[in-house]
């Protein structure tokens, strides 16, 4: 009996890797952006097709420094391939909630069926749905729906929101739901950079076909993919924190049914996405003076003086313009990890410092592993002559930054 799995004969590919192939190429025809967000984009696509196998939901945060950058653009190509419950410009927050609750009750007859269908959502401009007054219920609202378990209760009613979403807008978005999203940061093209328009009648009749390829695929793999999401994905990114896994996982389970060149390439986007997501102030600082440390061989206390010394040198860093008084900046961003500088003697002198034993339990906690890429390189370069100071633009080695998921909340 011949047990290998189908492939197509003339290209050797199998055919779930083949789709999403197709899928990559039509995005690309329409978007500026780079290797690893169109690999995230192309899975998060297949997700939507995807009803109660796995037990997260992909959210994308899709955003950009300037206007003009793809942002709407994106939404709507990802509307044309995805299975989606609905596509939302600018809306004001109670009026979401009024049209997201008819029909999700759990009481409803309608979700009462198995499997759930899945409450997949584009939000754009979504800026204008979070206004302040309005903030608490439409954030709880989504982050309910990014575990399969999860619910929004509402009067005597609990409503099902489950399913893959997708956000952009021109501001950050709420901390609690950031940290449910996988950041897609896109770029202003340059001149040289051609793309085809988006003429809205003719991209979605050429999508429709790939949405049908996508659909028998999904239906023809479901089994594997039912099976493939009783465990972890194998090979997780180590740089990932727990909360930036959950939402890679149905990312990852899909591009390994798939076969081909998926699983490599999953797996190099995520890490390069979320490594390029700009971190908060408190967390690349803790991550910077993780670095210091690193570079004076782990000392078992550094002065407040000496560490200011080496921040002002990070070009990049918005404690680049410092003064050398700044220890209460300095000591304002490390209060959230319970971090505090000490007085400290040494050869009868009296000083200010910190000691690096208050600084494992966060480094432990909130950064990846000192194997993972850190700045710490080029500090080193710096320091002994051997390369460009910190932060300039020949420096070889670009610092890792990560979104921080549990100091503070909306």
């Amino acid at each position: 009996m011949d047990n290998k799995k189908p492939t197509n004969a003339r290209t050797n590919t199998p055919p779930g890797a083949e789709i999403l192939d197709a899928i990559a190429s039509f995005i690309r025809q329409y978007l500026v952006c780079d290797d690893h967000q169109l690999t995230i984009l192309t899975l998060w696509s297949a997700s939507t097709y995807c009803p109660q196998i796995f037990c997260t939901a992909a959210y994308l945060d899709v955003r950009s420094p300037e206007a003009c950058s793809g942002k709407s653009v994106c939404l709507h190509l990802l509307e044309y391939i995805s299975h989606t419950s609905g596509f939302f410009t600018g809306a004001p927050a109670a009026n979401l909630i009024q049209r997201f609750l008819p029909g999700r009750s759990l009481d409803d007859p309608g979700m009462q069926a198995e499997p759930q269908p899945l409450f997949t959502l584009l939000l754009d401009d979504c800026h204008h749905s979070f206004g302040r007054s309005e903030l608490q219920p439409i954030v709880a609202l989504l982050n309910s729906g990014s575990e399969s378990d999860g619910f929004y209760p509402s009067g005597d009613e609990d409503y099902f929101f489950f399913g893959p979403k997708a956000f952009a807008g021109n501001t950050p978005l709420p901390r609690s739901l950031a940290a449910r999203c996988i950041p897609i940061v896109l770029r202003r093209p340059k001149p040289a950079e051609k793309f085809a328009r988006l003429e809205f009648s003719g991209v979605e009749d050429a999508a429709q076909p790939l949405v049908n390829r996508l659909t028998q695929w999904i239906k023809n793999a479901r089994p594997a993919l039912i099976q493939a999401a009783k465990n972890d994905p194998p090979n997780l990114p180590p740089t990932l924190s727990r909360s930036q896994q959950r939402c890679a996982e149905p990312l990852l389970h899909i591009a390994d049914v798939a076969r081909g060149s998926w699983p490599a390439k999953a797996r190099d986007a995520l890490t390069a996405v979320f490594d390029l997501a700009e971190a908060s102030l408190p967390l690349q600082m803790l991550s910077d003076v993780r670095s210091i440390f690193s570079l004076k061989d782990n000392p078992e206390y550094l002065a407040t003086s000496d560490l200011l010394v080496q921040l002002r040198t990070m070009e990049t860093r918005p404690w680049s313009d410092w003064h050398s008084k700044s220890g209460r900046r300095l000591g304002r961003l490390l209060h959230p990890f319970g971090i505090a500088s000490n007085t400290l003697h040494r050869e009868g002198a009296e000083f200010k410092g910190y000691r690096a034993k208050d600084f494992q339990d966060a480094w432990e906690r909130y950064l990846p592993s000192l194997s993972a890429p850190t700045p710490s390189d080029e500090l080193a370069a710096s320091a002994n002559g051997n390369g460009t100071p910190y932060g300039t633009k020949n420096a070889s080695v670009r610092p890792s930054v990560r979104e921080i998921s549990a100091i503070g909340a909306d």
